[in-house]
């Protein structure tokens, strides 16, 4: 299957199975376009990579042992699943913040960085696969430096499944905003919001 077409395929299953109106961009899919890139898995069709990157996207592809997060112990394709099951519970306010455009997708680093360098305190709250489906926070802050030139952002740890269960992610939200002393959120990519003003409305 090409890329384009798993991509369309994937985007109408995260609609439909996470029970949401807005689709994932075509942004969100860089990151897992970097994991499908397993060496030992890749198709040896004629044109499947174009300038080095594989375009199609193989049976073996989607059953690959190889496809880990950093943390090495995780696939890929089960952390989809946890991300859906995430996006299952009502409780969280997760499939409430990402209608609202408030839960960012999958978002590389240095693009959280640019997102971020606007401002000396904001956050962003954005889907990830670092240790499997989780929500991960990424906080810009002078709260706990004496240098006002030190706001190198931070990630911190990731929410899973089991920590949502515990705490709404509006809440968590509201506590790191209150802890960070955070001011701004950045929220659809581009626009910024006051944080307590953002979590009142979710």
């Amino acid at each position: 299957m090409h890329w384009d077409q798993f991509k369309h395929l994937y985007k109408q299953h995260f609609k439909v199975n996470a029970d949401v109106q807005r689709d994932l961009i075509d942004g969100d899919f860089d990151l897992l376009k970097y994991k499908l890139q397993c060496p030992d898995c890749r198709s040896g069709r004629d044109g499947a990579r174009v300038n080095g990157v594989q375009q199609i996207v193989t049976f073996k592809n989607v059953l690959c042992p190889h496809l880990r997060y950093e943390c090495g112990s995780t696939n890929v394709w089960r952390g989809m699943l946890e991300l859906l099951q995430i996006f299952h519970d009502s409780r969280n306010n997760v499939r409430k913040l990402w209608g609202m455009g408030l839960l960012l997708g999958f978002l590389e680093f240095e693009e959280v960085d640019n997102l971020l360098a606007k401002h000396k305190s904001a956050l962003i709250m954005r889907l990830s696969f670092v240790t499997g489906g989780t929500i991960c926070f990424t906080v810009k802050s002078t709260a706990h430096t004496i240098d006002a030139n030190a706001t190198k952002p931070l990630h911190l740890e990731p929410l899973d499944l089991k920590r949502l269960q515990q705490k709404c992610l509006k809440d968590y939200l509201r506590d790191i905003a209150d802890a960070e002393k955070v001011l701004f959120m950045c929220f659809n990519g581009v626009s910024y919001g006051i944080v307590t003003r953002v979590a009142d409305k979710g």
